[in-house]
């Protein structure tokens, strides 16, 4: 698809809603109240492209006859927990997040090691792949900074016998060829994902970066008509001195990305491509809060589209994490004073810009085997997920797609509870966001409007964390005698917690001859039970939300 215009790159980057008076600022406070909410937004209207993405789906597709009683038991015996009433503010939202909310990654280590097992024409990765659109794919990690592109090379990929860590910096550069950039480029096309690219700016001149590399790609990319919708320069520049012991300075990045958005001016089919940065981690740190601010002020917020970040809850390898870290309260609310010094920062500095995960995960170092792939990551993700869209961010993008303990499928293209978890949000949330208040900490909740691909308008969508020891009942108190949509997420096997398999109210989820199995909710009214250590959605079709209604 060939870029015309601002205004189309904008709305095919997603950039619609957050390019315009769509930031929520509060003053540097993220927390379920949010006084001084955004109550007018345009919702980033769906292309015909989306809406094909989406086919068969809609409105009573997703719904299903399930018996009532269902809805107040757990494994299907009766339970008694605590009583929930939810109160949902729908006097005014909070954000308005669009179809490209949430993102997915790939590490650019994976050209080194893994390209060959990322098999760009198995059908069953371009079904898992396609079960996500629309969505960015970010190409990045630390391994971009040794990226070096060469269209005519004919190399082999590594095989040497480190122990594989997505995370662990490998100070060697690698190569790519222009046959698996255009394998890369057509299958983020053919399933469709739109492309973000982190170019090597460990490629120097003396004191500034070396565009030449970056040339080479984009003259290769443009003879291809390839589209790239967004780039990158660098990844976690704040680290450099503790992964590589070197500094760029957050000056010099924001010179250096100058000199890339120069580049892209030579260059037809990406002039008008965003640049977005600059990925730093961990901004409650003062060093890295620091270098984002020097960043900012030194011309960085006139280059980038976007101000970017990475997150993580902690390292595996200095955390000793255990099962029950991934649904303990203190450790998700940690994420609220890194979304809140980020937000002061840049709405002091860069108050038209929106904020992005540009890569998230749950924990870094490449995932804690068996529990960052397994049912119990699903407590972070969606967590993180609720309250970044609730504190006005506009992109989520997922370390990562594939490889890693932390990916969303496995390296025989399995896809993990998180995969199913981040299908269902794309399908059923969208829009206006809402603050929820409920009588207990133990049950986190979050409301949104229901994706109108999916449902009707003005149905709304409430997506629940029970991270208590006990099952809850849920009370909708503005919405007693109403139709609900019961999408309950819990584990789909014996191994609890760390089961690599999801059940969706009740229904153990596999693949159904390389295509993703259906996705139906249980229909219920009255009061519907969450069990212990649980999460999952709940979509009211008739709801009759006047901010979901004008979407």
């Amino acid at each position: 698809m060939k870029m015309t215009n601002m205004m189309t790159l904008a709305l095919l980057c997603g950039f619609v809603s957050c390019l315009q008076a769509g930031n929520v600022h509060t003053n540097g406070v993220v927390v379920m109240e949010m006084a001084d909410a955004q109550t007018h937004e345009e919702t980033p209207t769906p292309t015909i492209q989306d809406t094909q993405r989406l086919e068969g789906t809609a409105h009573s597709t997703l719904s299903s006859e399930g018996n009532i009683d269902q809805c107040l038991k757990v494994d299907g015996t009766e339970a008694k927990g605590s009583d929930v009433d939810i109160v949902i503010n729908l006097d005014r939202y909070v954000n308005n997040v669009g179809p490209m909310f949430v993102g997915v990654t790939l590490d650019s280590s994976v050209f080194r090691r893994e390209w060959n097992s990322f098999n760009t024409s198995s059908r069953q990765l371009q079904s898992l792949a396609r079960g996500l659109a629309p969505s960015f794919l970010r190409v990045g990690g630390s391994a971009a900074d040794f990226f070096i592109f060469e269209a005519t090379a004919n190399v082999s990929e590594e095989t040497d016998n480190d122990e594989y860590d997505v995370d662990k910096p490998v100070i060697k550069n690698f190569t790519v060829t222009g046959k698996q950039w255009k394998q890369l480029n057509d299958f983020v096309q053919e399933v469709g994902w739109d492309l973000i690219f982190d170019f090597n700016q460990f490629l120097r001149k003396g004191d500034s970066w070396d565009p030449d590399n970056a040339r080479e790609l984009l003259t290769f990319s443009q003879e291809q008509n390839l589209t790239i919708h967004c780039f990158q320069l660098g990844n976690e520049p704040n680290s450099y001195h503790h992964n590589f012991n070197f500094s760029i300075p957050g000056a010099r990045l924001a010179k250096d990305m100058e000199q890339l958005r120069s580049l892209l001016t030579e260059f037809p089919a990406y002039h008008n491509s965003y640049i977005i940065g600059p990925d730093v981690t961990k901004v409650t740190k003062q060093s890295a809060s620091n270098y984002l601010k020097e960043f900012l002020k030194s011309g960085g917020q006139t280059v980038v589209a976007a101000v970017t970040l990475h997150h993580y809850y902690f390292n595996v390898k200095t955390h000793g994490a255990r099962v029950d870290d991934f649904y303990n309260a203190t450790i998700l609310n940690s994420l609220k004073s890194e979304l809140s010094t980020a937000l002061s920062i840049s709405h002091a500095l860069a108050p038209e810009l929106p904020l992005w995960f540009s890569e998230t995960s749950s924990v870094s170092g490449g995932g804690l085997e068996g529990v960052s792939d397994g049912y119990a990551a699903g407590f972070m993700w969606l967590d993180k997920l609720g309250l970044s869209a609730l504190s006005g961010l506009k992109v989520v993008a997922r370390q990562s797609f594939f490889r890693g303990n932390y990916a969303l499928i496995s390296d025989d293209y399995f896809p993990y509870p998180d995969y199913f978890l981040t299908v269902l949000y794309k399908r059923l949330a969208q829009g206006p966001v809402f603050n929820v208040t409920s009588s207990t900490d133990t049950v986190r909740m979050y409301a949104i409007c229901a994706n109108p691909l999916s449902y009707q308008k003005g149905a709304l969508t409430v997506y629940i964390l029970n991270v208590g020891d006990t099952p809850t009942t849920l009370n909708f108190t503005q919405f007693i005698g109403y139709r609900y949509e019961l999408y309950l997420l819990t584990p789909g096997d014996e191994k609890g917690l760390t089961s690599k398999f999801v059940a969706l109210n009740g229904e153990k989820l596999v693949m159904v001859n390389e295509d993703l199995p259906p996705l139906h909710p249980l229909i219920c009214t009255g009061r519907i039970m969450f069990p212990a250590h649980s999460f999952g959605f709940v979509v009211i079709p008739q709801a009759d939300v006047k901010f979901c209604s004008e979407m």
